[in-house]
């Protein structure tokens, strides 16, 4: 009874502290010991305990984000459904990867960066559903997005991992010099989030607009608004206008170029179909390559990147999910020129922002990835305009009918991660594939008779 309530109360008070590293609120240097108390706790009881304990500490963290804990006020009365089911899926890997920590009676810092290799490769995983990393609680830290344009995000998500598990492990330990040292490494690397880099931003004035009115006055006037603050290029939200509509703003001479998505006439299935056009025509066409939950029995995926160049500018096309795929996006930002990527959003409206924020939190991981700027118009949240290292140059939060100005620089970063792809993805697995055959090769030592034993 004693060993439930403890691992009851240190879930709960890791799901909460869980909870505060992640967006919306954002306090990632929590996140660097966050989970490792209740990790401490299940250690040597076996998989199932450890699995329910990290389960139970997600729970927690999606019960304080459905009822705003900390947050900002909701915008209005959403269906919080979302919320839980993210939470759900982050929490299996959460579960699995405490699980596997409990059940090693004896765990070393090399078991434990083993398991972190574990670890990552169950949220990469979960990329086919709502993907799931630890990583998005250090989307504003300079360091870490630096560390992904390396390892992409797989790489910050390892880091995370291995500091809760490595100060797990050494909790109790017999030496204290050993608990000193990786209390002090921790603390290093939780002080990396107060680390700033400069903007990089440049002549090219865009826009993005965040507003959930689709009639044409509401749009038109808010982009007449971006492009008295200079903007040539507008992003509108996801499924904005309709084509016919957006043709004949696009007209105007007045009016910077438009980009937003809307849904076309191909058959059976419509496409979720962006559009980039301006007063000449039609500059781009891109269709939707990743839909969302349900999108998916009504919308047919395309198959394909694509580009477009307004007032000598070569942008990237992508829609909402599609920020989730690195691959997806490292095939856009692949395209010749491309220096910067429009994301045309519409995130599930949850209460309190949850989902908004989180799904915006990847942006910056993809800038640092690609070395592109990138530029993300929602309808309800956390829209934002980031340069080619992920820094947030303007960004707004649950603010209806808002205007963000940026200037990007006409300029790509070389990174380490576009040229080599997932290789860390990949030397984690083979880590963990060595991970698993050790773990083989010592049950059956343990279940072999001593040499000179009586059969």
């Amino acid at each position: 009874m004693k060993a439930a309530i403890g691992s009851l109360s240190s879930a709960i008070a890791c799901g909460v502290l869980f909870y505060l590293s992640l967006p919306p609120v954002g306090w990632s240097a929590l996140a660097w010991f966050a989970l490792a108390p209740a990790m401490w706790a299940v250690r040597g009881r076996g998989f199932l305990w450890g699995f329910v304990t990290g389960l139970l500490a997600t729970v927690t963290a999606s019960v304080l984000a459905a009822f705003g804990f900390m947050s900002l006020p909701a915008l209005n009365d959403r269906d919080p459904g979302w919320i839980y089911l993210g939470f759900v899926l982050i929490g299996l890997v959460v579960g699995v990867v405490f699980g596997l920590f409990a059940e090693r009676r004896a765990t070393t810092a090399s078991s434990a960066l083993a398991i972190a290799c574990w670890a990552v490769l169950f949220e990469g995983v979960t990329v086919v559903l709502v993907p799931a990393h630890f990583a998005l609680s250090q989307s504003k830290s300079a360091a870490m997005l630096a560390l992904a344009s390396v390892t992409g995000i797989w790489g910050v998500s390892w880091v995370l991992w291995a500091s809760n598990l490595i100060l797990a492990s050494t909790f109790g330990q017999s030496n204290p010099k050993t608990t000193k040292v990786v209390t002090v490494a921790v603390a290093l690397l939780a002080a990396t989030g107060w680390i700033h880099r400069q903007p990089m931003s440049g002549p090219d004035r865009v826009a993005v607009i965040q507003t959930d009115k689709v009639d044409p006055q509401t749009l038109q006037q808010l982009t007449a608004t971006a492009s008295t603050q200079g903007a040539v290029l507008v992003v509108w939200p996801e499924l904005s206008g309709s084509a016919e509509a957006l043709v004949e703003m696009a007209r105007r001479s007045s009016l910077p170029a438009i980009v937003t998505t809307y849904h076309d006439k191909n058959t059976p299935k419509p496409h979720n179909h962006l559009v980039m056009v301006d007063s000449t025509g039609v500059l781009g066409e891109y269709d939707k390559r990743r839909p969302f939950a349900g999108e998916k029995a009504t919308v047919e995926a395309g198959s394909k990147p694509a580009s477009a160049v307004a007032n000598g500018v070569v942008y990237g096309l992508n829609v909402c999910f599609d920020v989730t795929y690195p691959s997806v996006i490292a095939q856009t930002a692949a395209l010749p020129n491309v220096t910067a990527i429009v994301l045309p959003t519409l995130c599930p409206d949850t209460p309190h922002g949850v989902c908004q924020a989180l799904h915006a939190a990847y942006v910056p991981f993809r800038c640092a990835e690609q070395g592109v700027a990138m530029l993300r118009a929602d309808l309800t949240g956390y829209s934002l305009i980031a340069d080619q290292h992920g820094v947030v140059l303007a960004e707004c939060r649950l603010e209806p009918d808002k205007v963000l100005v940026a200037g990007l620089a006409r300029q790509r970063v070389g990174t380490l991660y576009s040229r080599l792809g997932d290789f860390f993805l990949v030397l984690c697995a083979l880590a963990a594939g060595t991970d698993l055959w050790l773990s083989v090769q010592r049950k059956r030592d343990e279940r072999r008779p001593p040499v000179g034993a009586e059969s």
